[in-house]
């Protein structure tokens, strides 16, 4: 029996990406950064950016990609504090 498609292409990257690969900031590295800081400030939930890039738990990407995390809550303080003003 063969396993899911998307299983098999989760495992496929899985194999493909070495985390020392990220010291020597390879292209494969470069791209999981580049996927993952863009579905973030793109408002993707941090569960679905997580499982494209195979990992086993969203709690792994919330501590790699924090810093992009951060940004989002800095913007959302600006929309909220915006909001807030105009409608007083």
């Amino acid at each position: 029996m063969t396993p899911p498609r998307s299983s098999t292409r989760t495992a496929r990257r899985a194999d493909a990406f070495n985390p020392s690969c990220c010291a020597a900031a390879t292209p494969v590295c470069m791209i999981f950064d580049i996927h993952a800081t863009t579905l973030l400030l793109a408002g993707t939930q941090v569960h679905v950016v997580a499982a494209r890039l195979g990992h086993a738990d969203p709690s792994i990407t919330l501590r790699v990609y924090a810093h992009v995390i951060s940004t989002q809550l800095a913007e959302a303080a600006d929309i909220f504090a915006r909001v807030m003003k105009a409608a007083s």
